[in-house]
């Protein structure tokens, strides 16, 4: 899976259940989502993911990898968002 599909998987998840399974598919053969600081093993993003869902822990637990942590955010808001910041530049738009 190329880079961008990561982010649009993630950034299409337009509930907490399709984000949960985008966070599982984004992942490399070991089980690994790439961030900056270190590589998250997919189940425990899932559930970090179930508290900020269910337990109304803060957000910034989750990766900001491939927009994990703001597609949470915009879902918890209410709001379905499509910004994708990888094929917006590739497109030369800002957003």
């Amino acid at each position: 899976m190329t880079e961008l599909q990561k982010w649009n998987l993630v950034n299409d998840a337009t509930s907490f259940e399709l984000l949960h399974q985008a966070i599982c598919d984004i992942s490399d053969v070991e089980g690994n989502i790439a961030s900056s600081t270190s590589g998250w093993h997919y189940q425990a993003m899932q559930e970090r993911l179930g508290k900020v869902h269910h337990d109304g822990t803060d957000p910034t637990i989750l990766t900001r990898a491939y927009g994990i942590r703001r597609q949470a955010m915009a879902l918890l808001a209410g709001y379905n968002l499509h910004f994708h910041p990888i094929k917006n530049d590739l497109l030369g738009n800002r957003g």
